[in-house]
């Protein structure tokens, strides 16, 4: 999409599909997070039509920021698909509380400078052994994603359901003293 620099949805599934080919082949992990902008439609609701177009893009300008360099990132409304290349579930989980808490401290404004409240909802998968076809991945990301939204958590799939990520509380910090995440 060249107004946000981020993957359409039929280009994202594709990618998706061809990643998870990579996984198979090669074993190389890869975990696949949805987001989704909660209550988008209030949002949209909430702003003149001319400020729409520039509210998706820079709310997708803030999700992409927040990703490292190689992640895949694509969009379809509210809906947001990342792959994370390389990145086993427990370390993807890690980042999605940490994309999740950096994004709802970020601002978002209208054209008369009101202020648009956002937060996210994450839903994660891991690649693994009963993975046995990228199907399977996207039915299981679905129903992480069904209870994400029920709850606005971060959930992840292990052993037959979803689960929620309870995150341990540490704070990283460099030499400065400047709390990294």
């Amino acid at each position: 999409d060249p107004d946000t620099n981020i993957y359409y949805s039929s280009h994202m599934e594709k990618l998706i599909d061809q990643e998870f080919i990579r996984f198979q082949r090669s074993g190389t992990p890869m975990t696949l997070l949805r987001i989704r902008i909660d209550n988008w439609d209030n949002i949209i609701k909430g702003v003149s039509i001319k400020d729409i177009p520039v509210l998706v893009k820079d709310i997708s300008q803030a999700l992409k920021s927040l990703f490292a360099e190689g992640d895949i990132l694509g969009r379809k409304g509210q809906d947001y698909h990342a792959i994370l290349l390389s990145t086993e579930q427990n370390k993807g989980l890690f980042v999605a509380e940490r994309i999740r808490k950096r994004f709802s401290t970020s601002d978002f404004f209208t054209s008369e400078g009101n202020r648009v409240p956002a937060t996210i909802t994450i839903g994660l998968i891991g690649s693994g052994p009963e993975m046995e076809t990228v199907d399977v991945l996207k039915s299981r990301i679905d129903n992480v994603m069904a209870q994400s939204i029920e709850n606005n958590h971060v959930y992840f799939y292990q052993k037959g359901s979803a689960r929620k990520y309870v995150e341990e509380v540490v704070t990283i910090q460099n030499i400065s003293g400047k709390e990294l995440f």
